[in-house]
């Protein structure tokens, strides 16, 4: 393309490098904590309603929109 206009993408190759983030934001706050505990903290605080997603269903989609603040400050 020429370089003047924005594009959206998403799925999951959009959102692994993302998470892949927050996890090392986490684990950065939180050295001693296990990858389970670090991804407990992330998945435990997602939110679908905050992102505003339509007609979510966690059954089928995950856990919601990540919010990475959230998983930061999260106390195990």
């Amino acid at each position: 393309g020429s370089g003047n206009q924005g594009t959206t993408f998403s799925g999951t190759s959009m959102a692994s490098p993302h998470v892949a983030g927050v996890a090392a934001l986490v684990h950065a706050k939180n050295p001693s904590w296990t990858p389970l505990a670090v991804k407990a903290a992330i998945v435990g605080t997602a939110s679908a309603g905050s992102a505003n997603i339509v007609d979510y269903d966690v059954r089928l989609a995950g856990s919601g929109a990540v919010q990475a603040r959230r998983a930061v400050d999260t106390v195990e």
